[in-house]
């Protein structure tokens, strides 16, 4: 009788373990699955993000080549090529473009089809539609209108298309229209990024503080893919934070080294953000920093539109600040050790200093409201300038080209500084110390 009991009593043991196994099994597939979505989700909101950022450095290229004189337009085995050059990355294909001129009859053209190429003015306003596919068949769509420019380098008005659910491209040409970034009041989920879930679908609410790869969030990425992300609380990113649509935060924002934030669309920044060593934030339209701005050694900041900072900007050492369109600067400028500002269109400064072989390009017209002092450091612009306050130097490790007219001189300080305004044909080997006008309309 015991003999039987303990036999029955090591079967029950055996089929508990058989059951627990199979229960292992499925607990450890279903992981595996999650994992597996999650990554397989990973890789396509990056590869969403990298084909928006990419179709926006088209269009910015392609809207800074159209305001300045005719060009070749060329569609020819899969790529987009102005004058030769190709727009796109060499892994990233045209699979359906229709670019056409849209001003008069004699002016009008369409490129629609493969080996095609046009003869594009600049006076003619292009509408814009292409899709972007990447190696894996990975699509994306953009729709938008390029202005056209009158020969004083303005912009002529073109009603923008009507959002119809694909990718658009609009930069703003005024600073009132920066208030227009908000984020949606309903319609968003309230999450936690985490390891096990580093990638969100739709408009995105987050409080969290820390996004580092093996603490806080343990993301090496937190990405939201079709929808836009409010960050609530003041954060510091030691990893990378993207977003495909809209970015807003409440909170001041710090990179730490090599950090990066990516927007596909528009961001707007509440409070002060602090980029240090060799960080970036990429913005695929227009950005709004409501604060203070700092940038440390080696930072980057790009856009593929306009920016409006509303705080003063702190540039130091090799740091670089590239505006795909307008730059509207409400506070003091200061550039630092080798620092570089580039602005694809025109640029509004209330308080300019340059420092240390600094520069400055701008590619369509100048504002100075108030004073500009360069101590050491290059100006160029493209266009008209208008220095409503001072010029101030104190050496002649300085050059300003201006490659229009200028609409107002500056006014010289009461302590006279050492330099003279020249008319020039051109700027080309401009010695130091300079300050040159080359009225060109």
């Amino acid at each position: 009788m015991k003999q039987k009991i303990i036999r029955n009593q090591y079967a029950l043991t055996l089929v508990e373990l058989l059951a627990a196994l199979a229960i292992s099994g499925v607990v450890v597939i279903l992981v595996t699955n999650v994992f597996i979505t999650s990554f397989k989700h990973q890789d396509i909101s990056q590869s969403h993000l990298d084909l928006r950022q990419e179709a926006n450095l088209v269009i910015t290229e392609l809207r800074n080549t159209h305001k300045k004189e005719e060009y070749n337009l060329c569609f020819n085995d899969h790529q987009l090529t102005i004058n030769g050059r190709q727009l796109a990355r060499k892994d990233i294909f045209f699979e359906q473009v229709t670019i056409e001129g849209t001003t008069t009859e004699e002016d009008y053209f369409q490129i629609n089809k493969a080996n095609q190429c046009q003869t594009v003015k600049p006076k003619v306003p292009l509408s814009v539609y292409f899709t972007l596919n990447d190696e894996n068949d990975n699509p994306f769509e953009l729709e938008t209108v390029i202005q056209r420019y009158d020969n004083d380098n303005r912009v002529i008005t073109v009603k923008a298309p009507a959002d119809n659910g694909k990718g658009s491209f609009i930069s703003f040409d005024r600073i009132e229209e920066f208030e227009q970034i908000v984020f949606p009041t309903q319609g968003y989920q309230e999450v936690d990024f985490r390891r096990n879930q580093c990638s969100y679908e739709g408009n995105t609410m987050s409080d969290q503080e820390i996004f580092a790869p093996n603490w806080g969030t343990s993301c090496p990425v937190s990405s939201v893919i079709r929808g836009s992300l409010l960050l609530e609380k003041d954060i510091t990113v030691f990893s990378e934070i993207h977003t495909d649509q809209i970015l807003y935060t409440e909170g001041d924002v710090t990179l730490e080294n090599s950090g990066k934030i990516v927007s596909g669309e528009n961001a707007r920044m509440e409070e002060k953000v602090h980029l240090k060593s060799s960080s970036a934030l990429n913005i695929g339209q227009n950005l709004y920093i409501e604060d203070h701005l700092r940038m440390d050694n080696e930072a980057s900041i790009t856009t593929g539109g306009s920016a409006r900072f509303d705080g003063d900007i702190d540039l130091f050492s090799n740091t670089r600040l590239n505006i795909g369109h307008s730059l509207f600067a409400e506070e003091s400028v200061t550039l630092q050790n080798n620092a570089q500002i580039i602005i694809g269109h025109n640029a509004e400064f209330e308080d300019l200093t340059m420092y240390s072989n600094s520069s400055i390009y701008v590619g369509g017209n100048f504002t100075a409201f108030s004073d500009v002092f360069i101590q050491s450091g290059q100006l160029t612009i493209e266009g008209n300038a208008d220095f409503k306050g001072t010029f101030r130097t104190n050496s002649s490790n300085f050059k300003v080209c201006v490659k229009g007219r200028l609409l107002t001189a500056p006014r010289r300080p009461s302590q006279s500084s050492p330099y003279t305004i020249e008319t020039k044909d051109s700027c080309l080997n401009q010695p130091n110390g300079t300050f040159y006008v080359l009225n060109h309309s």
